[in-house]
């Protein structure tokens, strides 16, 4: 440790060595037996091992790191993969169509939850890492801080967020951690996630145009739908988020393609 203003509670405090920007339990099928993730450059054909994902040194002090945000993760952890465990977490699937699956999550805890996917925004925008470098929401940051740091969220119309989930035609979802682009010049006022087989969307200004809210919206009801896509339809949006088309061809296995 070393001392420094922690970026959360802005105290002058002993920072620790390593932060994660996107915590460990959302890499769980994109590590290799050896515990290495591959980074896929989207752009060219090179590729970069990471051992322990992403990460900063000195940029939190030990209670926002463990206490605050680790609240966060434990719970998201639990509801990503242990949902029998938070007492009453309900998950039903529905399928609409043969690329088209509805996962309908009742009883999560909207505050937690959400808190959860706004720390990743946020965190990704404080990064030092070249990773997140196209990451820029200063105009949101000191709301975003003050929403973790006192566990308090702003009027439910803003931030509303959506998860949706590509699969890989055998149902596994894909394994996919793109470098996010986010900021307020894009046309499009959503900041976009994909990490593994989930896409996380956050909307940084309220009636934002973006086709899944409100129906696959995070409700205050403590409830969400989460669409499974697959095939054409998990292409259609991954090249709809700018993902090149031999990445989608391939994650899809709409045709034939290698990366």
């Amino acid at each position: 440790m070393k001392n420094g203003i922690c970026k959360l509670c802005l105290g002058e405090k002993p920072l620790i060595g390593k932060s994660h920007i996107y915590p460990q339990f959302l890499y769980q099928g994109v590590f290799d037996e050896t515990n290495r993730t591959v980074l896929q450059h989207l752009k060219n054909d090179g590729h970069q091992f990471f051992q322990t994902g992403f990460y900063d040194k000195y940029i939190l002090c030990e209670r926002c790191d463990n206490i605050i945000l680790g609240s966060l993760e434990r719970y998201a952890a639990l509801v990503f993969y242990n949902p029998h465990t938070t007492n009453s977490i309900s998950i039903t699937e529905t399928r609409e169509r043969k690329d088209l699956t509805v996962m309908n999550v009742q009883n999560i805890d909207y505050k937690k939850f959400k808190l959860f996917v706004l720390s990743l925004l946020w965190r990704a925008h404080i990064s030092t890492n070249g990773f997140f470098k196209e990451v820029e929401v200063s105009q949101i940051e000191p709301q975003l801080r003050s929403m973790l740091f006192n566990n308090d969220l702003a009027d439910d119309k803003d931030f509303q967020l959506s998860i949706t989930r590509i699969d890989r035609p055998n149902g596994a979802a894909i394994d996919i951690i793109p470098n996010p682009k986010v900021n307020f010049k894009q046309k499009l006022k959503v900041a976009i996630f994909i990490i593994g087989g989930l896409v996380y969307a956050i909307e940084l200004e309220r009636n934002s145009g973006f086709s899944f809210f409100p129906d696959f919206s995070l409700k205050p009801t403590n409830e969400i739908l989460i669409p499974r896509l697959s095939h054409g339809t998990a292409r259609a949006y991954l090249k709809a988020l700018g993902i090149p088309d031999k990445h989608a061809n391939y994650f899809s296995g709409t045709k034939q393609s290698s990366i």
